[in-house]
């Protein structure tokens, strides 16, 4: 019996993952007698881009290792499976060629996925148990449904009254706090809570709870509150009765600040601190160094009267002030269940999930099912799992998972093996925690704290950094070590501390620390920015740099866009990629055609005169034109607008177009814009929007155009580096990438700052009715209650681990060069630039009047980033819906079902589907008379290549792609190059070439390289295209 394996690997930064999990991947698989043991393997990852790479690897690794393809990089990775695994390479191809053809015509099995994927066929299989409908949709995108909740919650108020009492304290209590009575932006951001996982316990235990039970609850609040007013009043009478029973006066304290506090707290002045010096009541004195001896006995003889009467009063007081924000939280959570519960019912009405349902319903229904039950429904048994980016998973996720994971490496197998359990991760790079993710449970299972399984798991670090050069290694070692000691949390500081890695690359490297210093004027600061970066960039590229070796990180993306902004305005503008750039609304023809749309939605005079506006600017008509036009285009209705515009080149048929689809009026505007001549893609990746849309949702013009006027800012193209431009992008959007030269710009963080934060925080049920309230974390409230106080220095801890883990992700980036641009802040908190500071302190390097420091030299060793490739995409084509069918009569379709050619073709087709190779033909099974028609085929010019023996095929082979099965004709692979053969019959057809798309992009997901796509028409004679 093999020993069960856990293993948990600690993956810093560079150190290797991807080829790590691939090597461990393959040695599992290798040593499987069964050739389909790659379906009884799952790897999850977080994101599809990652799922696809990680497929990549291992589909690569397997041709390499089969000895179809001569790429080098994998030769250390055979070596390393076959030192591991004790198998010779010679077993190693053979077992890989095996497992190929079995791996590429059963591709659906190679579960290599999200696990929002996962999870969904999970849910998909249990639909009916959890009484889910059958074909329940998956949205991902839930601000439409979030806006409707909002919308019909408003349109309530009035017809609700008491809703409507809510909600107007609901605009009292957003005064109070200095914000607008605008309230539909805070709707939202309550709606959006229930996207992050972290809330779903609360959120769901509020539903429980009715607008009337929260008023009941408000009220049992507010009666707890008086009752303790008037204890605390009590006690201020009772100091003062004491004092005159025992003939003391309250001159003798010193300042009178005691008698003064009990006062106050009869005038129900209620104090919330309790930081002054004589707070500490046992410690204070009592009365004034000349008061004579006789009096003092008198108040020592009542001192623990008084100390008791004190310390009763700051409990007392402490729960006044929570019961107060208790009061004023009732508002907040109205507003959250109300709005939480609409978007639940939308949801229900319209058979829709959200993705982040997932986890909560697998986690309330499904997991307390036996595993084995699960697997029999799932109709599979996994046995080896690999979590990658494990510091990313969720606490539902992992709580999912783990009885699915313990029976696969606690069960014995038929075949005497066990399973095993791979997680693969870095606390430091955890740095989407406001998507649910929980770096902490992956700290507690590296750090031995957390025992799920009954077996233990083997800790790996890898200590290696195979990324980037010797000084940047160096460097993020010292300094992360040294940031450590600023973070409150022991944990996360031996986190830090034990993170030093080996570098592995013989450059030099280089890092530049630049420190901005004008922290008070946002000109000069701005200015000095963009200086540096000119200066720094003009260097790089005297240095032997392209642009495009070259990224600027920032914290948000508002921060990328002024830096563009800034380069574009410089005298020689510097050209940069960056999230705004790609944006599919800021291109200007999309801008136009969306216009266009919008009129003819909308058709009115501001619509019709920004339309001819952008129309005259895209055209290059004289301006005076345009202005001549707009005097007669105002005041006409929409047939004579458009009756107008033909003498500008606008030749449209409001008829035709009102009888389309969504998308075919799409494609009908931009024939009449003529956007259509020239490549562009941006209008491609509309349409796909359009397409999807029209599809998944609406056929609505108007109902799109909402949407997209919604989701603009979120879509963008999808491009290689296709120009010489300097990369511009957040820091969250460069995780798992790498750059030969990284810029850290707008480094200006505080380590912690709660000024913004908000989280739930316990409460006494039996004081207030509800067990937990939502409210701002400060250093102020954490004295109300233990709760705060633990809600406080938790959100603290978080938030520190979170800014240095940006940091650290934004710092391992770079390749050969490091610059970091520290701007001060005017917090008083500690900042980025405090740390850096404090560093080059320990380093005895810092000199207050120096603000450019550097370590290594700058050399260009030849590392380059991805080649600059000149890609053009090819021309949008689009065919009017009547041209498309014209050929489509019914004369033409009679006349060809009834020809020979046909009949004769799909003989021929039928017979080449037996045609492997050139001896092939020879085969006596094949008719004489249709050998010469083979002939041409197999030795034509542009296909007899792929017909001789050194090329791997597949002849009508299922591929499962995105739920479809595909079936091309031919498929010829080798060294991870394919081409795709199709044969038809009959009259060519714009859908033939679809298909081969199609086929085209199912082989591209498989990771092949598509060489050559070919359409083969065959009649008495052949015709060939090569797409």
């Amino acid at each position: 019996m093999n020993l069960p394996h856990f293993y948990i690997y600690d993956a810093s930064a560079g150190s290797g993952k991807t080829y790590t999990i691939t090597r461990e991947y393959l040695c599992i698989l290798l040593q499987q007698d069964k050739v389909f043991a790659f379906q009884n393997i799952l790897a999850i990852t977080f994101t599809n881009k990652a799922a696809a790479e990680m497929k990549q690897r291992i589909i690569k690794a397997l041709v390499y290792f089969a000895g179809l393809n001569s790429e080098e990089s994998y030769e250390s990775l055979i070596t390393d499976v076959a030192k591991q695994t004790g198998l010779t390479k010679t077993e190693i191809q053979k077992k890989s060629l095996q497992i190929l053809k079995y791996l590429i015509p059963n591709y659906a099995g190679f579960e290599v996925s999200t696990i929002d994927s996962f999870n969904h066929r999970i849910i998909r299989t249990f639909a009916k148990d959890l009484s889910l409908i059958q074909n329940f949709e998956i949205d991902l995108e839930p601000q439409p449904y979030i806006q409707k909740a909002v919308d019909s919650l408003i349109e309530d108020v009035g017809h609700d009254l008491q809703l409507t009492e809510w909600l107007v304290d609901f605009v009292h209590y957003k005064i109070e706090r200095d914000k607008s009575g605008d309230i539909s932006l805070d709707l939202k951001n309550y709606a959006e809570l229930a996207l992050n996982e972290n809330n779903y316990k609360p959120i769901e235990q509020l539903q429980n709870y009715s607008l009337n039970d929260l008023k009941q609850f408000k009220s049992q609040t507010l009666k707890y509150r008086d009752e303790i007013k008037q204890d605390l009043i009590d006690i201020g009478q009772d100091f003062f009765h004491l004092l005159k029973k025992h003939e003391i006066e309250k001159e003798i304290f010193p300042r009178q600040t005691i008698p003064n506090y009990f006062k106050n707290l009869i005038e129900g002045k209620i104090v919330s601190k309790f930081e002054a010096k004589w707070h500490d009541i046992a410690q204070t004195s009592f009365y004034k160094k000349t008061i004579d001896d006789a009096v003092k006995q008198q108040v020592d003889l009542i001192r623990i009267d008084i100390e008791t009467l004190f310390l009763r009063s700051k409990e007392l007081s402490l729960n006044y002030h929570l019961s107060e924000k208790v009061l004023k939280s009732f508002v907040p959570l109205s507003m959250i269940s109300e709005i939480q519960r609409r978007i639940s019912q939308i949801k229900a009405e319209e058979g829709v999930l959200f993705v982040n349902d997932f986890n909560r319903i697998i986690s309330k229904n499904i997991k307390q099912q036996p595993a084995p039950f699960i697997y029999e429904r799932l109709g599979e048994k996994f046995r080896h799992y690999f979590i990658d980016e494990f510091q990313d998973t969720s606490q539902l996720q992992w709580q999912n998972l783990i009885p699915l994971v313990d029976n696969a490496i606690t069960t014995e197998h038929s075949d005497g093996t066990s399973g095993s359990l791979y997680l693969v991760g870095d606390v430091k790079q955890s740095i989407y925690e406001w998507r649910g993710g929980d770096p902490q449970q992956f700290l507690d299972l590296s750090q031995g704290r957390a025992h799920p399984f009954s077996i233990d798991a083997k800790k790996i670090t890898l200590e290696n950094n195979w990324r980037s050069a010797k000084t940047i290694v160096e460097f993020n070692n010292d300094f992360f070590e040294h940031a450590a000691n600023f973070l409150t949390n022991l944990n996360h500081q031996s986190l830090y501390k034990s993170a030093n890695q080996n570098f592995k690359k013989n450059n030099t490297g280089y890092v530049d620390i630049r420190f901005l210093k004008e922290k008070d004027d946002k000109d000069i600061m701005n200015k000095q920015r963009i200086d540096n970066l000119s200066e720094i960039i003009s260097s790089i590229k005297d240095q032997g740099f392209s642009l495009g070796d070259v990224c600027i990180l920032v914290r948000q993306n508002k921060f990328g866009t002024k830096i563009a902004e800034e380069f574009n305005a410089l005298d020689n503008p510097i050209p940069v990629v960056s999230q705004e750039s790609l944006l599919i609304a800021s291109d200007a023809k999309v801008q136009l055609l969306v216009q266009f749309l919008t009129l003819l939605e909308q058709y009115e005079q501001e619509t019709s005169i920004d339309f001819m506006l952008m129309w005259f600017n895209h055209s290059g008509f004289d301006r005076e034109l345009y202005h001549e036009s707009l005097h007669k285009v105002k005041d006409l209705k929409l047939e004579e607008f458009f009756d107008y515009i033909k003498i500008y080149n606008l030749d449209f048929d409001i008829s035709i177009f009102q009888s389309l689809s969504l998308y075919d009026k799409v494609e009908y505007a931009i024939r009449t814009l003529k956007i259509d001549t020239e490549a562009n893609a941006y209008i491609q990746f509309f349409l796909d929007e359009v397409f999807e849309y029209s599809i998944s949702k609406s056929n609505s013009m108007s109902v799109f155009l909402n949407y997209w006027e919604d989701q603009k800012s979120k879509k963008s193209i999808s491009t290689s580096q296709t120009q010489d431009a300097v990369n511009i992008m957040t820091i969250h959007k460069s995780k798992g990438l790498e750059f030969p030269v990284v810029i850290y710009a707008h480094s200006n963080f505080t380590l912690a700052d709660l000024r913004r934060t908000e989280d739930w925080v316990h409460i006494d049920q039996d004081h207030f009715g509800i067990p937990f309230i939502y409210e701002r974390i400060s250093k102020s409230s954490k004295s109300l209650s233990p709760f705060f106080e633990e809600a406080y220095h938790k959100n603290i801890s978080n938030q520190e681990l979170a800014s240095l883990n940006t940091a650290y992700v934004c710092m391992t980036r770079a390749v050969e060069q490091l610059y970091i641009l520290s701007e001060p802040t005017s917090e008083n908190a500690t900042s980025f630039s405090d740390i850096l500071e404090s560093f080059l302190k320990t380093k005895k390097l810092y000199q207050d009047d120096k603000n450019h420091y550097s370590f290594g030299s700058q050399t260009f060793s030849g590392t380059k980033n991805n080649k600059i490739l000149n890609l053009k995409y090819a021309n949008f084509k689009s065919y009017s819906a009547q041209k498309f069918y014209a050929n489509l009569t019914a004369d033409n379709i009679i006349d060809e079902r009834n020809t020979e050619a046909i009949a004769y073709g799909q003989e021929v087709h039928d017979y080449l589907q037996k045609v492997k190779y050139f001896s092939d033909i020879e085969n006596n099974e094949i008719p004489k008379d249709l050998k010469p028609i083979l002939h041409q085929v197999v030795y034509h010019p542009d296909l007899k290549t792929y017909f001789e023996s050194d090329w791997e095929i597949y002849n009508e082979t299922d591929i499962a792609f995105n739920a479809n099965i595909l079936r091309p004709d031919r498929i010829c692979i080798k060294d991870n190059k394919a081409v795709i053969i199709d044969y038809k019959t009959g009259r060519e057809n714009p859908a033939h070439a679809t298909q081969l798309t199609n086929y085209k992009t199912a082989l591209e997901a498989m990771n092949y390289s598509v060489k050559a796509s070919y359409l083969v028409y065959i009649r008495k004679n052949i015709k060939i295209e090569s797409l």
